[in-house]
C-alpha cells in the first residue's frame, strides 16, 4: 500500500517542495490583477486631466468627481 492520495483523471500534483508557500505570495497571487487594473485607471485620470487642464479650470473642475 502506498501513501500517495488517490488523484482523479487528469488531476496533476505537484510535490511539496514545488507549491507556492506563505500567505504573502497567495494574497499577491490573487490581488495582482486588481493591482495593475487600478494602476492603470490612475495613470488614465493623471493622463485626462493633464489634457483637460490645458482647455481650462473651469473644464477641469466639471471633469473631476463630483
Amino acid at each position: 500500500m502506498t501513501s500517495h492520495p488517490i488523484q482523479s483523471k487528469g488531476e496533476i500534483s505537484a510535490p511539496p517542495e514545488a507549491r507556492p508557500t506563505g500567505a504573502l505570495r497567495e494574497v499577491w497571487t490573487i490581488a495582482w490583477p486588481t493591482v495593475l487594473t487600478m494602476t492603470s485607471y490612475t495613470v488614465m485620470q493623471f493622463t485626462d486631466q493633464m489634457m483637460v487642464g490645458q482647455v481650462g479650470p473651469l473644464e477641469l473642475a466639471a471633469q473631476s468627481k463630483g
